[in-house]
């Protein structure tokens, strides 16, 4: 399925599954470190991309999660079963438009082809 186009606004409520790790393979589970790291993925990707950086990440819930990947292995044989470990969050995002949609598109935290980072608009009527 097609995700839905984001709409303009000034503040995001997404939900998903994150990968988040401090570059030694070990998933942060603190909040605050959490939302750092989430600034400093999308800072890297939106630099590549030539967009605005300046975006402020507020995580308001988090469960600790697994996804499971079968990878390929090298000689051809039945595929590794790999479990990545990860969070659901809830988080919300401000920043420019432009840039929130271009993660949006190409997914936030690290591990994105794996399915993390998938994260979608939450709706609600007294939201907006």
């Amino acid at each position: 399925n097609v995700m839905p186009e984001l709409e303009e606004k000034g503040h995001y409520l997404f939900k998903g599954k994150v990968l988040i790790s401090n570059g030694e393979r070990e998933v942060i589970k603190d909040t605050v470190e959490m939302e750092k790291f989430l600034s400093y993925y999308a800072e890297n990707k939106l630099a590549e991309l030539g967009l605005e950086t300046d975006l402020k990440f507020m995580i308001y819930s988090k469960k600790t999660t697994n996804t499971l990947y079968r990878r390929k292995r090298p000689d051809g044989l039945q595929p590794i079963n790999t479990n990545i470990p990860g969070h659901y969050i809830t988080v919300g995002v401000e920043g420019p438009f432009e840039s929130i949609k271009a993660l949006y598109d190409v997914g936030f935290g690290q591990n994105t082809g794996t399915g993390n980072g998938l994260l979608w608009e939450v709706t609600m009527w007294w939201y907006q």
